[in-house]
């Protein structure tokens, strides 16, 4: 098991501990390069999965989008409330990021 110091870097209040965030060994990792978001009224699901690649590619790739089918490999429930407060974690670290390797830049899906 690996346990790593966690919390936010400036949001813990005065006199208070780090959240330690243990990851047991079989915990499943695996790479995501696809994603869907469905929701009710009561949760957020995040549906990941990675794009398979077609038999054939075609001989000019261009674009990130190869045509391929989408296999997914996990899916994640939360409430609205978590997915909320995931969306802010997602996005200071995503400035943060930024800050640091300079501006992601997302080419234009194909027509």
């Amino acid at each position: 098991m690996t346990t790593r110091g966690g919390g936010r870097a400036g949001r813990e209040s005065p006199g208070a501990r780090a959240q330690q965030i243990q990851i047991p060994d079989t915990v499943s990792e695996f790479y995501a390069n696809s994603v869907f978001v469905g929701f009710g009224a009561w949760d957020f699901t995040l549906f990941f999965g990675t794009t398979e690649l077609p038999s054939a590619l075609p001989a000019n790739l261009g674009h990130q989008s190869y045509g391929g089918d989408i296999r997914i490999d996990a899916l994640v429930r939360m409430s609205p409330q978590h997915a909320k407060a995931m969306a802010r974690s997602l996005n200071e670290s995503l400035t943060r990021y930024e800050e640091q390797f300079g501006e992601l830049r997302i080419p234009d899906a194909p027509v």
